[in-house]
């Protein structure tokens, strides 16, 4: 877990706004190294957090920063004022301003930011429309991930003169999200503070980052032509081919690396597998997968980031019949 910390932008005395609270996040997480050491981040944003994950994964849809969207496997978005704050509205005129300051922590140009969309505001405004265009083009590539969940608060969080305030009502919390919103008998700062496992919070959070990393499990990668002597001989070639090759911002393409010595070259040219399809979420579960259901392949992950592989065989056998480019083997004769 890592806990992003942006207060100072709250009280440091200069007015900033979400798009330089953006940059500063995402600068904190790359330079922290998450988006490179795992494989598999799911970001949680509670109230305005939520509206600079979203802005984050769009300037990085824009950017070249494929890789990171790679490894983004959700979103929470918790009482995220995609559409604005009605108290912000109020906190934009003078005479309330520092008495709604006090109430959310928000300084002058993050309160203008937050402003509901139906007062003009042209910056959530132009993001809704981005994030919009995020999910399409996620949904158009035929990918699941990253999942977008989100909740709401139903339950106010000031009651004055006789008047409840929500300070994120539902409508407001509304933005592009997968299946239904959640709707959640809590007050704004509720959301964020889940008592006990038990909390309805806490359990749709776990259940979420459960479920798709299940999904991911079967589509993330794929061997779906197993039977095909030299399977793994391609694989292994195009994995390492792309781990060599560097996008623009010298990362590799593909994080995984796989260490094969010449002599188990020479046999995975010609190796079938028992199955046509073994999956996984990376490629490391993907051969772990292999090794377990063919006994003369052997699978080690040394490295603690999962991201190089070593392969090797221990006794093959040469099948009767042969390939077009060569002798075919397998672990046993029945699966030849």
């Amino acid at each position: 877990m890592y806990l992003v910390d942006y207060s100072d932008a709250f009280d440091n005395g200069v007015e900033v706004s979400i798009e330089e609270v953006t940059q500063q996040v995402s600068d904190a997480i790359v330079a922290k190294g998450i988006m490179r050491d795992y494989n598999h981040v799911w970001f949680i944003g509670h109230s305005m957090g939520g509206v600079i994950i979203k802005r984050m994964l769009v300037k990085w849809s824009g950017a070249d920063r494929e890789r990171y969207l790679r490894h983004t496997l959700g979103v929470s978005l918790l009482g995220t004022p995609s559409n604005g704050a009605p108290l912000a509205n109020v906190a934009s005129s003078y005479l309330f301003a520092r008495l709604v300051r006090q109430w959310l922590g928000f300084n002058a140009g993050l309160v203008r930011d937050l402003k509901t969309i139906a007062s003009t505001n042209t910056y959530l405004g132009a993001l809704e429309n981005d994030w919009a265009s995020f999910v399409e083009s996620r949904n158009q590539s035929h990918r699941e991930f990253p999942k977008i969940q989100c909740g709401y608060e139903t339950k106010a969080q000031y009651r004055l003169f006789g008047f409840s305030f929500e300070i994120v009502p539902s409508i407001y919390a509304s933005t592009q999200c997968d299946g239904e919103r959640k709707p959640f008998n809590k007050t704004h700062f509720e959301l964020a503070k889940p008592t006990s496992r038990e909390d309805p919070v806490h359990g749709w959070l776990y259940e979420s980052v459960r479920t798709s990393f299940l999904r991911m499990q079967t589509e993330g990668e794929t061997i779906d032509d197993g039977r095909e002597p030299g399977v793994l001989f391609r694989k292994v070639r195009l994995i390492n081919t792309g781990n060599e090759r560097r996008d623009a911002y010298g990362e590799p393409l593909v994080d995984e690396s796989i260490e094969v010595d010449a002599d188990n070259i020479a046999i995975l040219k010609g190796l079938k597998l028992r199955r046509d399809r073994y999956f996984g979420a990376t490629w490391a579960d993907v051969l772990e997968a292999v090794a377990e259901d063919n006994s003369c392949i052997r699978v080690s992950v040394p490295d603690r980031k999962r991201r190089a592989i070593r392969l090797s065989t221990v006794g093959a056998k040469t099948c009767p019949q042969r390939s077009d480019f060569g002798p075919s083997l397998a672990c046993s004769l029945s699966d030849c």
